[in-house]
């Protein structure tokens, strides 16, 4: 049965069930794994630390004892799963679909992004900005480069997902660089100064421990993991 969704950018005929096209949920996913993959590669990050300042940083948390804390509740997450998996029983989907649902992906993520950082754009606003190159009145130029660069990184990602590139401290600072140029002096640098976030409880960790605290909750694979996923 072919299913009409209206979309913003454009009217999307496709043979999907309506609660598919759930805003996009499974193709998020689909991004989700690609970059789980990513992560879950062995790096050797002390070769592509030469380009950025490695500070002293003292004794860092025990990770190992630190709570498990799911990123996705697993009734979101099993909810996601069977999605995905009556969308896989429909592939090949038409081109044309799989096209706008890409431009409407990108276009919510980087209204979103903004959002979450206090840009006043619209949706609609955030569509023109993309989509025409123009600029909205009363609006400030740093908030159109805000936009601009949020769909940039978004690409960026794509890319390395595509590639499969190691999440790394290059890639991590890449992404960095792409989203804050123009707007910050240090773009794409860790950050060298302690800052505070206006109205929160929890204070950012010291600019020195920075390096280390990625290295150890993020970059380099615990060692309970490596056989498994050597034996995978």
């Amino acid at each position: 049965m072919i299913h009409t969704e209206p979309f913003l950018c454009g009217t999307i005929e496709t043979e999907l069930e309506p609660d598919l096209l759930d805003n996009g949920v499974l193709y998020i996913l689909r991004h989700i794994r690609s970059a789980n993959s990513i992560i879950h590669h062995q790096f050797d990050v002390s070769e592509n630390l030469n380009f950025m300042p490695i500070p002293i940083y003292s004794q860092l948390p025990d990770i190992s004892v630190m709570p498990d804390t799911p990123l996705i509740q697993e009734k979101l997450l099993s909810r996601i799963s069977e999605k995905m998996q009556r969308l896989d029983s429909l592939r090949p989907l038409p081109a044309g679909a799989v096209k706008r649902l890409h431009e409407e992906m990108r276009l919510l993520h980087t209204y979103h992004s903004g959002a979450i950082e206090g840009n006043t754009l619209t949706l609609s606003e955030t569509k023109l900005v993309l989509e025409e190159g123009v600029t909205i009145g009363g609006k400030t130029l740093a908030e159109h480069i805000e936009a601009t660069n949020n769909a940039r990184a978004f690409d960026l990602v794509e890319d390395i997902a595509g590639k499969r590139r190691a999440i790394d401290h290059v890639t991590i600072q890449e992404i960095h660089e792409v989203v804050t140029a123009g707007i910050l002096e240090d773009a794409g640098r860790y950050r060298t100064h302690n800052v505070r976030i206006t109205g929160a409880v929890k204070t950012p960790p010291d600019w020195s421990k920075v390096v280390g605290l990625m290295d150890h909750g993020f970059l380099i694979k615990p060692k309970t993991s490596q056989s498994s996923l050597q034996g995978s």
